[in-house]
């Protein structure tokens, strides 16, 4: 074997070492309850000694000193005592994120959004299927984490059927889901609780900006084309082309392995979680692994679009219609209550400061309408059911609002976050790096914190008082430093083993090559997320670079 053939056969050895090493790490982190809960705590005696320092900040445009203050005081116990209910009440995502997933729970559990990612992939042109698939992967994420559930089973069944490589199929719909989470045609929850996390960091700065869901739309929507062409070019041209075939023996190899549950995401199972939605996540990854090995054939049953699913389709996109128009007729004409009252501007006004309410009525009607159409809403005592039912799922967002809660605002009440700010500020001036290479540096460290903290609401909880202070303070603004959040974080989720869905992705992996490992599902994503990135980047600079606002 000559050299260049043996450094080739070690590289995969290598990777998976590497792999390892990452995955061993990231394991070892807590919680992220816990980790919050451990990071107040040292917030604690950190501002104690800060405050004997005798630090203090200078805001740029306020006459006052903000000295630094410590939470071991008297003052500083009953701060924490007695506001803690209302750092909680009036955290800003709290109230926003549970309207917005009543609405969605009922598009969910109705069967609308499920559908309607199958229809996208299974009704596209043969030459328009990887497209598609990635496509509605990006845009998936408007289903949450059942995006995943469906996709990457639904991705390899069609690549089989085309006779194309399965295994290719359903990595290409893991990537497309996980790598474009934060980049979607539509508006999603996951809008909603960035704008809430980062209005809280920038009001240590200037409480007078509000961002919205839409602060970053115009940005997501060109970002969801963009990425998902890129990743279908590349998983054409270079991951399917290099990707090892499954075995001739492949099917009856699936026949023998053993596993419980139907395959289809709708398994219980038991499992912890290490994003937002905890154990959750872990139920669901619990019983779709054990599903991964299933029966062919409720795959197929699982894709089918029945001709009743296609009209609730078709009555849900005109019910929609209907609502756009309705709200154009009530926001758009002058003299309309929902523009702004001072001036009569579109932007800031009421309907964009409700816009939660807006959603939620949005996805309600449309659920409701597509329920009626195909049976799963019956009487009006389902439509309720369903809101229950899917609010189940945000009981471990709100066990990790609370302990963010505090901690943001002791972060607050310390003054540590204005001391950061205007110091760390000071440096970035005295370096004399332009705004986009402080924003591709904000890029490359989300990214590189998301590998090992797959959550990415306790990942934007923890940077967005430091990053986005410091980064007004130099001129750049809020929705820039988000939307810079938006690409590190979605490219990492399909690159790191701490993910749950990475298991999921892996289980399919192996039905079609039993010998993959994780350095083989990295070595399939690390082109299409590298190329994302990539992509993806270039776009938001040259977009912040020519001054095109990121959204409304």
């Amino acid at each position: 074997m000559s050299a260049t053939e043996q450094a080739v056969t070690e590289r995969p050895t290598r990777l998976a070492r590497a792999l390892t090493v990452v995955e061993r790490v990231g394991n070892r982190l807590p919680d992220p309850v816990i980790l919050f809960v451990v990071l107040s705590v040292l917030l604690a005696g950190l501002s104690a000694v800060l405050a004997a320092a005798g630090l203090t900040a200078q805001i740029p445009g306020e006459d006052q000193v903000t000295p630094v203050r410590s939470l071991l005081t008297g003052e500083g116990l009953r701060f924490a005592l007695t506001e803690a209910v209302t750092n909680f009440v009036e955290f800003p995502p709290l109230g926003t994120i549970i309207a917005v997933l009543l609405g969605i729970a009922v598009a969910d559990r109705s069967g609308l959004l499920p559908t309607l990612l199958r229809v996208t992939v299974l009704r596209a042109p043969r030459r328009l299927v990887t497209p598609a698939l990635m496509f509605a992967g990006v845009c998936g994420s408007v289903a949450s984490d059942a995006a995943y559930i469906v996709l990457i089973p639904l991705g390899a069944m069609v690549f089989r059927t085309l006779g194309r490589n399965p295994a290719v199929g359903a990595v290409a719909a893991f990537v497309s889901v996980g790598a474009g989470y934060d980049a979607s045609i539509f508006v999603t929850a996951t809008d909603v609780l960035l704008a809430g996390i980062t209005n809280s960091a920038a009001a240590i700065i200037d409480p007078s900006i509000q961002l919205t869901a839409l602060s970053n739309y115009w940005f997501s929507i060109v970002s969801a084309v963009l990425i998902a062409l890129t990743a279908a070019v590349v998983v054409d041209r270079v991951v399917e082309p290099t990707a090892v075939r499954p075995s001739p023996d492949g099917d009856t190899d699936r026949g023998r392995d053993e596993g419980t549950g139907t395959g289809t995401g709708t398994d219980t199972g038991t499992g912890t979680g290490t994003d937002a939605t905890g154990g959750v996540t872990g139920g669901v990854t619990g019983g779709v692994t054990g599903g991964v090995t299933g029966d062919e054939t409720a795959e197929a049953r699982a894709a089918e679009v029945t001709g009743a699913q296609l009209r609730g389709l078709r009555d849900a996109a005109l019910t929609l219609l209907g609502l756009l128009v309705f709200y154009a007729a009530i926001w758009l004409p002058q003299g309309s209550p929902l523009r702004d009252p001072d001036d009569g501007s579109l932007v800031p006004s009421p309907f964009l400061d409700g816009i939660a309410v807006v959603l939620l009525l949005t996805f309600l009607v449309v659920g409701i309408v597509y329920g009626l159409r195909v049976g799963t809403v019956r009487t009006p005592a389902d439509v309720p059911r369903l809101m229950r039912e899917g609010l189940v799922e945000i009981v471990p967002i709100l066990v990790l609002f609370f302990v963010i809660a505090q901690f943001l605002a002791w972060f607050t009440w310390t003054g540590i976050g204005q001391w950061i700010a205007v110091s760390g500020a000071a440096v970035l001036q005295s370096l004399g790096a332009p705004g986009p290479v402080l924003l591709f540096l904000t890029v490359v460290l989300v990214f590189v914190l998301g590998l090992v903290i797959t959550s990415g609401s306790a990942q934007w909880s923890l940077l967005a008082p430091v990053l986005v202070p410091m980064l007004l303070l130099v001129g750049i603004d809020a929705d820039q430093t988000m939307a810079a959040f938006r690409i590190g974080d979605s490219v990492a989720n399909s690159l790191t083993p701490m993910s749950p869905y990475f298991a999921v992705a892996l289980g399919f992996l192996q039905r079609y090559r039993r010998e993959a490992g994780i350095g083989t599902l990295i070595s399939m994503t690390l082109p299409i997320c590298a190329t994302m990135f990539v992509v993806w980047t270039a776009l938001f600079l040259a977009w912040v670079s020519l001054g095109i606002p990121l959204g409304i």
